[in-house]
């Protein structure tokens, strides 16, 4: 399944419906994103079965961009059922990300949801 870029209205819904997601932020200006770019396209390939993978850039999605507050691109963020369970800039290597996606794809959901709701993080779309 190809990677999707996701727009300031298609984001909270492609997170909050998809069980894993592997959102991408890039820059058309940024060089490692393009190749990182790459990486990623062939990881969801290898992947499909276990996450959703989307790219937003700057120029698709600028309020997720604004809000996100990632200070530098790429930026590699993971969520499981609209929860934000892992962010960080740079890129990865296929077996890196892949090892990545994996992990989260599998960890128990109700453990992760409780950890955290306890340390008062949001989980997108639901309600207090």
């Amino acid at each position: 399944m190809p990677v999707t870029t996701l727009t300031d209205d298609t984001f909270e819904s492609a997170v909050t419906s998809a069980e894993a997601a592997v959102v991408v932020l890039t820059d058309a200006h940024c060089s490692t994103c393009g190749h990182y770019t790459t990486v990623v396209e062939r990881v969801a390939e290898q992947m499909a079965d276990e996450a959703e993978f989307y790219f937003v850039s700057h120029d698709s999605a600028p309020e997720v961009y604004a809000s996100s507050g990632v200070r530098s691109v790429p930026t590699t963020v993971i969520f499981r059922q609209g929860m934000l369970l892992h962010l960080d800039s740079g890129a990865h290597t296929e077996e890196n990300l892949a090892q990545l996606v994996h992990v989260f794809a599998e960890a128990d959901v109700e453990e992760m949801r409780q950890a955290v709701q306890e340390q008062g993080t949001t989980v997108i779309g639901q309600e207090d």
